[in-house]
């Protein structure tokens, strides 16, 4: 199930997530495909032991942390309800 949060960074997390990705050197994403979907993946992204990649990434995941549907929602999950 897709959950469509609007909003979720603020506008200096958002610049800040985007001076990152911008600046940063973008690999093959072949790099993480398995033997068949390699043939037909065509697409960059970026390495996941990139520094970028790493501080973008923990701004995004804080983010979506303290989004009230997205906390809801992994409560729900693990069988518990909100007013805990």
């Amino acid at each position: 199930m897709l959950l469509r949060i609007q909003q979720a960074l603020q506008p200096d997390e958002l610049a800040q997530v985007r001076q990152l990705i911008l600046a940063a050197d973008w690999a093959d994403g072949r790099i993480t495909a398995g033997s068949q979907s390699g043939a037909v993946k065509n697409n960059l992204q970026l390495p996941e032991e990139l520094p970028a990649a790493q501080q973008a990434r923990h701004i995004v995941s804080v983010a979506l942390a303290l989004q009230p549907d997205v906390r809801n929602r992994r409560l729900a999950e693990i069988g518990l309800s909100a007013a805990i």
